[in-house]
């Protein structure tokens, strides 16, 4: 039976997830989970400090913070002289853009997207959080993942989630999920959707289980 993990991201439906609801390993993408007051097991970052709210959670020794090598000497927030190194239960990790996406699992960086591009299936770019957490799940020994939160859905030009994404950034991220689906199938991990109503449809959508296998 293979582990199986939480994903938690930063859709509006977010706020109908209840602490019952997490009956397995939890890893937030940045910190809207944490903000809607769930407890996590583990929380991801990649972006500079500018762009989050890492004084909320760093400091707190509880969830593991898996945050991108190049932050590691940058102060967590323009008002604090803290740094990323000084935070408890940090783990970092190098992260890399561009080059071939197909070998998502083998590079020894973790892949965080790229710019947007065209191709025959879409626009394969956009650099994003949620793309690495998927690396640092399977690094970690998690085989099945389940999303919740992650809503991807809005009015054209119209903010879709706490994370300010527009519809087009939102469909950008879910060409380059649906682009990662065959790669993901050929290493062994399964991802389910189990955000009721969400838009991101690469997923096949299946309800959390009640124990930790999948």
């Amino acid at each position: 039976m293979s582990k199986a993990a939480i994903m938690l991201g930063g859709g509006k439906s977010l706020g109908d997830v209840r602490p019952k609801d997490l009956r397995l390993p939890t890893l937030a993408l940045n910190h809207h989970a944490i903000a809607a007051g769930l407890d996590v097991d583990m929380v991801v970052a990649c972006d500079p400090p500018v762009h989050r709210h890492y004084e909320k959670y760093l400091p707190d020794p509880r969830p593991l913070k898996l945050i991108r090598s190049v932050l590691k000497d940058d102060p967590i927030s323009p008002k604090v002289d803290r740094t990323f190194k000084d935070c408890p239960n940090v783990e970092f990790f190098e992260s890399s853009t561009g080059g071939d996406f197909r070998t998502y699992f083998t590079r020894p960086t973790v892949y965080w997207g790229d710019f947007p591009f065209p191709t025959s299936v879409g626009y394969l770019g956009i650099r994003s959080t949620m793309i690495s957490a998927f690396r640092l799940l399977w690094d970690k020994g998690f085989r099945s993942i389940y999303l919740m939160g992650v809503d991807m859905a809005a009015g054209r030009g119209m903010p879709s989630d706490h994370n300010g994404f527009s519809h087009d950034l939102a469909q950008m991220l879910s060409d380059r999920l649906k682009a990662l689906v065959p790669i993901f199938d050929k290493a062994g991990l399964k991802v389910f959707n189990a955000t009721p109503q969400s838009a991101l449809k690469c997923f096949p959508f299946r309800s959390v289980p009640s124990s930790g296998g999948a």
